[in-house]
């Protein structure tokens, strides 16, 4: 499992800030995409959406897992400063599994399929893990991570979208998904990534919009 709390990796000591337009946040998960919109606000960080499928490489990696995607994006999209991210449900008494096939999982077994699975299993402790990958430019790319630790809940709690119905972050009897948009964004471990990367961000880089 990775550390908890929320980490930067990456070449990072630049001396003055450098102007970026438009920054692309680019997934096929419009969920996903508003979530991050909300935890960015606050930032004064603007991001516009590209629906766009990204190249995955298989690896147990998390942050490089990340980091392939944004240099995929860059490259589709003219050159231009990407944002991605790749989040994970890494479950101990399944060795990490779903971790980085999280979203495979989902789409195959779903989550009935996961309770099905840990019927009876006694240890359910689960970190759920987002890696952020930030490519400003040709020659940089920056990696930013948080995450959770918590459990697997015995049964869907909860409507929101993803794993949220059977995550209980640890210290919480609420899955995310009780706890609604709000509650989750206070303590998500998308929401330390994301604000480990707005802080490095407003640190070296600055905004003009029109």
């Amino acid at each position: 499992m990775m550390n908890q709390g929320a980490s930067a990796v990456g070449n990072k000591k630049r001396t003055v800030k450098h102007l970026i337009r438009k920054l692309y946040f680019v997934t096929t998960n419009r969920n996903k995409f508003r979530e991050v919109q909300e935890i960015l606000k606050p930032f004064g960080i603007r991001i516009t959406h590209k629906n766009q499928d990204l190249l995955e490489i298989q690896s147990r990696n998390i942050d490089l897992v990340a980091q392939v995607k944004a240099r995929d994006a860059y490259s589709r999209f003219m050159m231009n400063p990407v944002l991605v991210d790749d989040s994970g449900v890494f479950i101990d008494a399944f060795s990490g599994f779903p971790g980085v096939n999280s979203a495979y999982a989902y789409k195959t077994i779903g989550l009935d399929g996961f309770i099905r699975l840990m019927k009876g299993v006694r240890d359910r402790r689960a970190v759920f893990v987002t890696s952020v990958a930030f490519k400003p430019d040709s020659t940089h790319d920056f990696v930013f991570r948080g995450e959770v630790h918590g459990a697997i809940a015995k049964r869907l709690v909860g409507t929101r979208w993803g794993y949220d119905p059977i995550f209980i972050p640890k210290g919480h009897s609420k899955t995310y998904a009780e706890m609604g948009a709000v509650g989750k964004n206070a303590i998500s471990h998308r929401k330390k990534a994301f604000e480990a990367f707005a802080r490095f961000f407003n640190e070296h880089y600055c905004q003009r919009f029109k």
